[in-house]
């Protein structure tokens, strides 16, 4: 079942890839709608991103990724994320 999890992740880094070619600006800012609706614990998912954060070759200073009505903000070194915004509180 994690299977589209880990799939999800490395398209993550494929998205950073290809985003990075068209951005020429530096501390360029991205946001990315993770659309696997596997339920899963947080901690994994954010460490699973936060590797491909660290190790995938981008331009970018702030990543957010939009997943199950959570906005996860990754800031410049990547070594910790907040979660900016949570729907899920609301209702």
């Amino acid at each position: 079942m994690n299977r589209n999890l880990y799939n999800g992740v490395d398209r993550i880094a494929q998205a950073l890839l290809e985003k990075t070619k068209t951005s020429k600006t530096e501390n360029a800012k991205l946001v990315i709608h993770f659309n696997v609706s596997e339920l899963i614990e947080d901690s994994l998912f954010t460490t699973l991103v936060r590797d491909r954060l660290k190790t995938t070759k981008h331009n970018f200073s702030l990543v957010n990724i939009i997943r199950q009505g959570k906005v996860y903000r990754f800031e410049s070194s990547f070594d910790d994320f907040t979660i900016y915004h949570n729907r899920n509180k609301f209702f």
